[in-house]
């Protein structure tokens, strides 16, 4: 920045008089800068409207339109102790029957006790594998016998048993030292037989010196063996996925392959309650999300509020400096064209009407899902007969009722008028000119708007500093007009004897 010399000749402070006259030009960068922020700022809360309008779309919405999600299942155990089960849409009703030979279970070691040990009195995590006949180059060997995988840990000079410990843990088991004990405990991480292993060692020492070798206690790993149905089927786990059903395996059924085998039975049958608490759970999540984009859309005017400068904010609170700056975000989106046009073609595409395969017409309406005459509500959905709505409760349970009577039919509406619902969102985010696609707003035209607004403001700032340099220059012409003056007064002093003061 140049060094100035003001006001040498005239007297005047020509710094303080070039900042007056710039502040009133700063006036068009400060108007620039604030579209910039406030356009920043909206686009930040389209963002996060954007992603919630979204996440809707892709979870609640999405499950709505598939039959399948209808069709849950309540199933009954007739003895919980033996086995619980759940049920998918294509589990048939009826009654199952479940029998239990075994369940899986993973494979245990416990290591002989290495307390007292002769030569080195108790072993503990610190112990050197060394001192235990391990040297440099020995290696032990995880043998997964079921799976023909192997895994080799090399024994290296400095290592300690709590190393050789986090190598079997590397090697795919489980694995723990009890120093309180002395003993190694390995079990297999997962249970079955699939997850079964042996120990190998290539140590003259062998593996007894560390108390896994013949003194050590194995429970063999075993996988579940049930019947289903009357048909025998195995499992590495006693979580089991058969046929539609989700079961778990708790204990064995007493007489198991015998005549007077026990039995545990499984009834199944469609779960209307849990339709409608699928719906009522919808529901709550669209009028939620129709509540906040309504609160954007009907939100206070802040006509008058701009963003504050630095000097503002410095002679404010930051509690009112929050305050202003939410004032200013929270109408941002006031009367917004492109919210408006979303939330007028989503209450839309909800309280139509649409064709059956038969022909004929159905609507919510008929389910006794319906908007509130109360205009307050702006499009919020109820349902009759919802016990945890204090106006509707009352009503007849139109929901429940439909899926009793002709559950096929009222499936076919519901999926046919969330599918409606769910091409209308497809489209309003559909990639244009103006937008990406999976975006429910004109995001490239406000990100070009934003790049419009950082050229002016760079350009402002271009020309403000032109400006500046010209009221320097002038100024600097005047001091030297000023002192030329004065040099000619003082010569023609000197001239006619006249003193200069």
């Amino acid at each position: 920045m140049p060094i100035r010399l003001s006001g040498i000749a005239s007297g005047l402070d020509t710094e303080a008089m070039v900042k007056e006259l710039m502040s009133a030009q700063k006036m068009k960068l400060t108007k620039i800068d604030n579209k910039k922020i406030k356009n920043e700022w909206k686009q930040e809360k389209w963002k996060d409207l954007n992603s919630k309008i979204y996440s809707f779309y892709t979870d609640k919405l999405s499950k709505m339109r598939f039959q399948g999600s209808y069709m849950s299942k309540k199933v009954a155990s007739s003895n919980e102790a033996k086995v619980t089960a759940t049920g998918s849409s294509k589990l048939s009703n009826g009654t199952h029957n479940i029998q239990i030979k075994q369940l899986a279970s993973s494979q245990y070691m416990t290591g002989a006790s290495l307390k007292g040990d002769a030569l080195h009195g108790d072993v503990t995590s610190t112990t050197s594998m060394s001192e235990l006949g391990f040297v440099e180059g020995n290696t032990v060997t995880v043998n997964f016998t079921n799976t023909g995988e192997a895994k080799t840990i090399d024994i290296t000079a400095d290592m300690k048993v709590s190393d050789f410990v986090d190598k079997l843990k590397e090697a795919g088991v489980n694995a723990n030292f009890d120093n309180g004990v002395s003993r190694f405990f390995i079990s297999s991480k997962d249970s079955g037989l699939e997850n079964a292993f042996t120990l190998s060692t290539t140590s003259a020492a062998g593996l007894d010196n560390l108390g896994l070798g013949e003194g050590a206690t194995v429970v063999d790993a075993q996988d579940a063996i049930y019947k289903y149905n009357g048909a025998e089927f195995t499992s590495s786990t006693n979580s089991v996925n058969i046929n539609g059903l989700n079961l778990t395996l708790k204990n064995i059924t007493e007489g198991y392959g015998t005549a007077a085998a026990e039995t545990v039975s499984l009834s199944v049958e469609n779960d209307a309650s849990g339709v409608l608490d699928m719906v009522k759970d919808f529901f709550k999540e669209y009028n939620g999300l129709i509540d906040e984009l309504n609160k954007a859309l009907n939100a206070d005017s802040a006509k008058g509020y701009e963003p504050l400068t630095s000097e503002e904010k410095e002679a404010m609170t930051e509690e009112d400096v929050k305050k202003w700056e939410d004032k200013i975000k929270d109408s941002l989106l006031r009367r917004d064209s492109t919210l408006t046009n979303l939330v007028s073609s989503m209450r839309t595409a909800l309280i139509s009407s649409i064709e059956l395969d038969d022909g004929t017409k159905t609507s919510l309406m008929q389910f006794g899902i319906t908007t509130s005459m109360d205009y307050t509500e702006q499009g919020k959905f109820h349902i009759y007969g919802d016990s945890s709505d204090a106006i509707y409760s009352t009503y007849e349970d139109k929901l429940t009722k439909a899926f009793e009577e002709d559950p096929d039919k009222a499936v076919e509406s519901l999926t046919k008028i969330f599918g409606n619902l769910y091409s209308t969102m497809q489209k309003k985010m559909a990639g244009s000119s103006i937008s990406s696609a999976l975006t429910f707003y004109n995001d490239k035209e406000l990100n070009k708007l934003q790049s419009q607004y950082e050229k002016q403001y760079s350009d402002m700032e271009d020309k403000l500093a032109t400006i500046e340099e010209r009221y320097y220059k002038q100024f600097s012409q005047m001091e030297k007009a000023m002192s030329e003056l004065q040099s000619k007064q003082n010569q023609l002093a000197g001239l006619l004897g006249m003193s200069t003061n």
